[in-house]
């Protein structure tokens, strides 16, 4: 880009700096529910807009601190594939906004690979927020499911009441598929009642079964498997994409199977289309 031009962008784009990000702001704002105030959300949009429009015209091109721009949007708690989808098509349009043609074009290549190192950082850091998150549930399950050998009414209400609150799917199973409970978010996952689910194997639900034998593989080798993507069939026989923790149990006499299930059809389709406009990016 034109040295001469640069200084003239950078001024246009900083002058437009707060309504990009009211626009941003707006976009994402029931994307996600997150526990801070909105004034803070759009500060700190503020904020992130100024880093956008500095990295979009500095030269050589600085991937990691777009990066951490999506990064940072996923540590606001907006990590539903959705807040970025809307980032992404907010940023594309304003940042470009109202300028002539030319300059517009120009800004093209640069805001390409703006996008698409944001959208990086933002996969990398919700993925990471998402697993945490998982570990935390887990480590809760684990430990009232072992205080119920010791105190069993008062630990099965605190599991029952965790085990239906959170968001994650959760079922228990025994090793060779029989599944014995699942709370709500895995009922809502898969389409099929709880009495349902009871009279099915787990094998019946995986799309492709040799799945299912890999991740038993790699239980007997590490004893607990953390982020194992897998593709499942809902009730009506719609395959979907899952990210499951997987933990075994011994309760009495019985050996089990815990396992927590995050519904990631949307971020692999998401992923797909970042993948495929970042070819075309390229291509043209």
């Amino acid at each position: 880009m034109n040295t001469t031009v640069r200084p003239q962008l950078l001024q246009i784009l900083r002058s437009r700096r707060d309504a990009i990000a009211d626009s941003w702001y707006q976009a994402i704002a029931r994307a996600s529910q997150v526990p801070l105030e909105a004034a803070e959300v759009r500060q700190r949009l503020v904020e992130l807009t100024e880093q956008a429009i500095a990295l979009l015209l500095t030269e050589p091109f600085e991937h990691g601190k777009a990066q951490e721009i999506g990064a940072a949007l996923a540590r606001l708690r907006y990590v539903q594939p959705e807040a970025l989808g809307r980032t992404l098509e907010t940023l594309a349009r304003q940042l470009v906004q109202d300028l002539p043609a030319e300059q517009a074009v120009a800004l093209q290549p640069c805001l390409a690979a703006l996008l698409g190192a944001l959208a990086a950082g933002f996969f990398h850091e919700a993925r990471e927020i998402i697993l945490a998150e998982q570990e935390q549930i887990r480590d809760a399950l684990v430990s009232e499911i072992h205080r119920t050998k010791e105190a069993l009414q008062e630990s099965e209400l605190r599991y029952r009441t965790l085990f239906e609150s959170v968001p994650t799917g959760i079922g228990v199973a025994t090793l060779d598929g029989e599944i014995l409970a699942s709370n709500d978010a895995m009922l809502q996952m898969t389409g099929y009642s709880e009495v349902e689910l009871r009279q099915i194997n787990l094998r019946n639900i995986y799309q492709n079964p040799e799945e299912r034998v890999l991740l038993l593989k790699q239980l007997q080798t590490n004893g607990f498997v953390r982020d194992f993507e897998v593709t499942l069939k809902r009730k009506d026989g719609t395959p979907y994409y899952a990210s499951l923790t997987v933990t075994p149990l011994t309760l009495g006499s019985k050996d089990l199977l815990l396992t927590l299930a995050e519904d990631i059809t949307a971020r692999k389709q998401a992923e797909q289309a970042l993948r495929e406009s970042e070819q075309t990016a390229w291509a043209l």
